[in-house]
């Protein structure tokens, strides 16, 4: 098993955990258009919401790469739940959480000519605070559909959850399941 991802803290976490949990994985710091193997895995999956971050061209560019590094027939997991049919009925403008002692607020607005997202998150920890912004490209179902047919790919099942919920409009989040298709 192979792992990718942009940030070296979250690789040594992940690591660690892995290696707690007597799994073998093989580890990899790139950003995820940068997929150097050729038809080697027979699966691969994509989770957390980090699909839509790139512009069009480079979330396209992602699946095209992906479809590359797979064998002929190996499917495909896209977790989404960042698309209008989950998103926009259940939008908030400003949220506040806390997680493992951490205060998070987000404050949420989205540009619906640009079809993106556009959060500001502020973090407290122990009276420190840190901001982060960040942008994710808000696909229609149809237009992700679309998008891994064009990669190469032919989506076989669409879900709500792990226990094969059907999805539908208003759903917490999308997982769809696609196969590589052969190449003649």
């Amino acid at each position: 098993m192979s792992a990718v991802d942009i940030a070296p803290e979250f690789i040594e976490e992940a690591r660690a955990k892995s290696t707690e949990g007597g799994l073998d994985i093989d580890w990899h710091q790139r950003e995820m258009r940068d997929l150097p193997w050729s038809s080697k895995f027979d699966g691969a999956f994509c989770f957390g919401n980090s699909f839509g971050y790139l512009d069009d061209e480079g979330n396209s560019e992602f699946l095209k790469v992906l479809a590359r590094t797979l064998k002929a027939g190996a499917r495909f997991v896209l977790d989404a739940p960042a698309i209008a049919e989950c998103l926009l009925p259940h939008l908030q403008p400003h949220r506040t959480m806390e997680i493992a002692g951490i205060k998070v607020e987000i404050d949420t607005r989205y540009d619906a000519q640009q079809r993106r997202m556009f959060n500001d998150f502020t973090f407290t920890r122990n009276g420190q605070t840190e901001k982060r912004p960040s942008s994710q490209r808000i696909y229609s179902y149809q237009e992700l559909l679309d998008l891994l047919v064009d990669s190469g790919f032919e989506v076989s099942g669409t879900f709500s959850s792990t226990d094969d919920a059907a999805f539908e409009a208003g759903s917490q989040r999308l997982l769809l399941v696609a196969g590589k298709v052969p190449q003649n």
